[in-house]
């Protein structure tokens, strides 16, 4: 991710929170909002698979854990 500094501003200036992924599904880069949706600072997950790291997240109390619990009820 320092090769696309463009990218970066990019992915910054969403409220959401954005995970890109690569071919093989490893996790190249993440904004803020999607490091305190998963909990996970970018640091952490960049180079990991991204899927084994969403489900626990969903299983630990996070903040997306919270908020499929709320629209559920």
């Amino acid at each position: 991710m320092k090769d696309l500094p463009p990218l970066r501003s990019i992915l910054d200036a969403f409220e959401e929170g954005v995970c890109l992924v690569d071919e093989a599904s490893y996790v190249c880069c993440m904004n803020a909002a999607a490091e305190q949706l998963l909990g996970y600072t970018e640091k952490e997950l960049q180079g990991g698979p991204f899927l084994p790291n969403v489900k626990i997240a969903l299983l630990k109390d996070s903040p997306i854990r919270r908020r499929f619990r709320n629209q559920a009820n």
